[in-house]
């Protein structure tokens, strides 16, 4: 089967110039690829883009990804150009949008496939409440990577239908499929051997002894975690007389939040503090130098962005039990007692907390404000972290052991060449379902 053609926009597939973020990392490497497709299967690439020029920014960072590609722009003015590649894809979960420019030339033109990230902004909420509306199809597909996040998808749809179903009477409904298929890494990547270990270890000025604890990600507070648990869990178990290094690795919020580090040092003495990054984001040979360096890894996540967790997945593949939060889209990925633990967490109730998604929709809250205060209502169970932590960091054999499971699970369910063949599967499928549906005649 063919490639389908591909939206292309520097903001979801770059992350040079634009803030670090998962999608746009998830983005960039999609496009590495797509480049491994290539060059095992050449065929030209159909890029679906305002002009020229950003299809030519596609094609250098293919180049760059080893498969210099010939490509065939299609200007977004024609969309009737679409329906020899068979499928668009879009790198977001704006596929409604499109739809309407396919009515141009017919809702059985082609198909649509897009990806979600992030759910929880009233954009994206928006989006998912128009699925119902938008002109789409059982041949299109919005994407979900992971169950987390398609139970949102699909509560969404199901109150917009339940509401139109009473306010209009509304009684038939056709909506997207809705795969689910995770983000990938590029497992290769994350290859580590012991000399290169010794060597980390060093440059950090770290000994070739001493527990070293990871944390990779956005150091924020209100968009990634309350690192607190986890500082007082470290502090616990290096009481017992265990010296502790954790190693932070990402780019601060804020620049106060990194003015606070000799005050962290202060409050948890018995721990020894590094960053990698901190007043910027940390380069891709300072996260391998981490990742090479750490015995084990460790993310809490307690905010409603965490769809999936990509950072899980890179310490997975690099060979690093680890110690998440039992919490949306990391759920799929750490199997717990297999390779690694989730640590229990409980949240408020919706109906007990205060109304801040009404406060936030109505522009008296800011995003960033808006699900600070959500993560405020997760709590992540402390001595069940405890626990876990100090079995991890007292025994070598376990994290042996876990690390292992955790390195071949990543190789066979999110190495990119795994879950790039579930993308032209999928594509294949939508095809099928766009000849073999009777509602309209085939073109």
């Amino acid at each position: 089967m063919s490639l389908p053609a591909f939206l292309y926009s520097p903001d979801g597939f770059q992350v040079d110039g634009f803030r670090l973020m998962g999608r746009r990392i998830a983005g960039r490497e999609f496009l590495r690829a797509l480049a491994d497709r290539l060059r095992q299967q050449p065929e030209p690439v159909r890029v679906f883009c305002p002009d020229p020029t950003q299809a030519q920014q596609m094609a250098d960072q293919l180049a760059q990804a080893g498969a210099p590609a010939t490509l065939q722009w299609i200007s977004m003015l024609r969309p009737d150009l679409l329906g020899a590649a068979g499928t668009l894809h879009i790198p977001d979960p704006g596929i409604g949008r499109w739809a309407y420019a396919r009515e141009r030339v017919g809702g059985r033109h082609y198909s649509l496939s897009g990806v979600i990230h992030t759910l929880c902004s009233t954009g994206a909420m928006d989006m998912l409440a128009r699925l119902v509306l938008d002109p789409l199809h059982s041949w299109d597909a919005l994407i979900c990577t992971s169950r987390a996040g398609r139970d949102v998808v699909r509560r969404m749809i199901e109150a917009q239908q339940e509401y139109l179903a009473a306010r209009c009477g509304a009684q038939r409904f056709e909506t997207p499929q809705l795969p689910l298929i995770p983000l990938g890494v590029h497992c290769r990547d994350f290859d580590c051997s012991p000399a290169e270990r010794v060597a980390a270890r060093q440059a950090l000025g770290l000994t070739a002894t001493e527990p070293v604890v990871l944390f990779v990600g956005r150091l924020s507070l209100h968009g990634k975690a309350n690192p607190l648990p986890m500082y007082q869990a470290l502090e616990q178990v290096a009481e017992q007389g265990l010296p502790i290094t954790l190693l932070e690795c990402g780019e601060y919020s804020s620049a106060e939040t990194g003015q606070a580090l000799a005050e962290l040092q202060r409050l948890f003495p018995r721990v020894r503090f590094r960053v990698l990054g901190g007043d910027r984001p940390a380069s891709e040979v300072e996260k391998r130098q981490a990742l090479a360096a750490a015995d084990l890894f460790c993310s809490l996540s307690d905010n409603l962005q965490e769809t999936f967790g990509l950072s899980v997945v890179e310490a997975m593949a690099a060979g690093l039990p680890c110690l998440v939060s039992d919490w949306d889209g990391y759920r799929d990925t750490v199997r717990d007692g297999v390779d690694g633990f989730r640590i229990p967490c409980r949240a408020l109730a919706p109906e007990s907390a205060p109304d801040w998604a009404m406060a936030h929709d109505l522009g008296l809250l800011s995003y960033d404000l808006f699900i600070g205060l959500l993560s405020q209502t997760v709590v992540v169970d402390p001595e069940a972290l405890t626990v876990r932590l100090t079995q991890l960091l007292t025994d070598p054999a376990l994290r042996q052991r876990l690390g292992a499971a955790a390195r071949e699970r990543a190789r066979a369910q999110f190495d990119w060449a795994v879950v790039f063949g579930q993308y032209e599967q999928l594509w294949a499928e939508l095809a099928e379902r766009r000849r073999s549906d009777p509602g309209l005649p085939f073109p």
